[in-house]
């Protein structure tokens, strides 16, 4: 976390507020585990670091932990929330209502140039999963995810999958780790092109929900402490993964 990721963000929207940018830069190194979960935050460390004042980023700090990111506890300090397994499941389940059918609307309505877009996003899945960044892959199926609810046109499903857009982040993270799982979605992101691509809306819905089924499927009959295990564990690879 350096000053230079608070620059790059100004860059790109120089009307942000710098409360806004703080929060961003937070929030990405939450997602990406560099700041690890019941890491304890030194407010005045960080504000040296990112050469800021206290009141932006207690700001940023306050809508972390809105979102549930962050807590803070009396007497104590602020730290990164820890991971939960139920809820990661319950984002699982909400996709799985989801996601299935969004792809069925956009089958029936996506037009070229949106299928276009779509196959460029399907492709670029298939090449970083072939890599070894993290940061890309997850990247990548975002936006291939976020660009089929997009495409099913409803606002209320758009709505819905935006609330829940940087939870599911944080918790995708670790799945990346899971090699074994690399080459059943890669398959299982092309056949939910075609699918569209086709028109096939039974086809689409089926294969979004085998998508969903296989995030959940690594943790799958695991009990809460065990699964926390299985999740920190992961982290540990994530991280050897992106120091290489």
């Amino acid at each position: 976390m350096r000053k230079a990721d608070l620059e790059k963000l100004f860059q790109e929207n120089p009307f942000r507020s710098l409360s806004d940018a703080i929060y961003e830069v937070l929030l990405k190194d939450i997602i990406e585990f560099h700041l690890l979960p019941g890491t304890k935050i030194n407010e005045t460390q960080l504000a040296e670091c990112l050469d800021v004042s206290r009141t932006p980023l207690r700001k940023a700090l306050d809508q972390l932990q809105r979102e549930g990111h962050v807590v803070k506890i009396y007497n104590k300090g602020t730290f990164v929330s820890e991971l939960s397994v139920s809820d990661y499941f319950d984002i699982i389940d909400f996709r799985y209502m989801i996601e299935p059918m969004a792809a069925g609307f956009a089958s029936q309505c996506i037009t070229e140039k949106e299928l276009k877009q779509l196959l460029v996003y399907t492709q670029n899945i298939e090449y970083v999963y072939s890599q070894r960044d993290n940061s890309a892959l997850l990247e990548a199926e975002d936006n291939f995810h976020k660009y089929i609810v997009l495409c099913s046109k409803n606002k209320y499903l758009i709505d819905a999958y935006e609330r829940i857009e940087t939870k599911k982040k944080k918790y995708r993270m670790y799945i990346v780790a899971d090699r074994y799982l690399h080459e059943h979605l890669i398959g299982i992101h092309r056949l939910i092109y075609n699918a569209i691509a086709l028109k096939d809306r039974e086809v689409a819905e089926a294969a979004a929900r085998r998508h969903i089924i296989l995030l959940k499927a690594p943790l799958e009959g695991d009990i809460e402490e065990s699964a926390k295990k299985t999740i920190l564990a992961k982290i540990n690879t994530i991280k050897h993964l992106n120091d290489m």
